[in-house]
């Protein structure tokens, strides 16, 4: 009798403890490449394959579980039960820096895109976006029709963050006296020197491999120093013939 009520009073203590789910995460997914200008309009909505989980868990938030909008049915009524339910999200690499290919004021009505517009100018465009969904009683969590790139941001700074900071400044190098500018693959501006590493963004070359911008070789120029080694240039008063009359 001794030895049952022993039994009994560890089981209560047992069950009195907080269970712990052994449910597991469900796998945190990347938005696939291409899939900013794809989803959910050409592959027939969201879909947490097709879109990433973050974009999917997203458009919960913005649009209602109900939305005809996806094409796969969220079994979560919101957007903090969906995240809740995966890994986190792994850390990411910061986003290149892009320059783009034609940035001006009609940039946007042509088709928003870092390729296109730049960074700064896409970033620069995300918190007029929110400001005129607001406007209309909106928050679409930066699930909105004008972003197109595969990683969405619900604001300027969000944007920001998530790319290497714009180049200027940079210091102008001098090529590696022991090793020529492509050597074994090699194109990095420490070996070729800034001036060689710059010549190589012409025509479609827009980035080196390990570089973390995209660029011109005229952006490229300009985002650094001066060359220390350029002869100064000649004043005007010294190129003018001298007046003898």
């Amino acid at each position: 009798m001794k030895y049952t009520a022993l039994l009994l009073g560890a089981g209560t203590i047992v069950s009195g403890l907080p269970q712990v789910s052994s449910c597991p995460k469900l796998p945190f997914k990347p938005a696939p490449e291409g899939s900013g200008s794809e989803c959910p309009y050409r592959n027939g909505g969201y879909d947490e394959d097709e879109c990433g989980t973050k974009r999917y868990c997203n458009a919960i938030g913005a649009f209602g579980k109900n939305a005809t909008i996806f094409k796969t049915k969220p079994v979560w009524d919101t957007i903090e039960a969906c995240t809740a339910a995966h890994e986190p999200e792994p850390e990411q690499e910061l986003l290149p820096f892009d320059f783009g290919y034609s940035v001006d004021a009609d940039c946007a009505n042509r088709g928003l895109t870092e390729t296109d517009c730049g960074t700064k100018f896409y970033c620069e465009q995300i918190d007029e976006i929110v400001k005129s969904e607001k406007s209309r009683g909106k928050d679409l969590l930066g699930e909105d029709n004008e972003q197109t790139e595969d990683t969405r941001f619900k604001s300027t700074d969000e944007c920001f963050k998530a790319h290497v900071p714009e180049p200027k400044d940079l210091p102008f190098l001098e090529a590696d006296e022991d090793n020529f500018c492509g050597s074994r693959g090699d194109e990095s501006e420490e070996t070729c020197g800034t001036s060689a590493f710059c010549d190589l963004f012409v025509g479609e070359k827009r980035q080196a491999l390990g570089s973390p911008y995209i660029w011109s070789r005229q952006d490229c120029l300009n985002a650094h120093q001066k060359n220390p080694a350029a002869p100064a240039p000649t004043s005007v008063s010294n190129r003018l013939p001298e007046n003898r009359s």
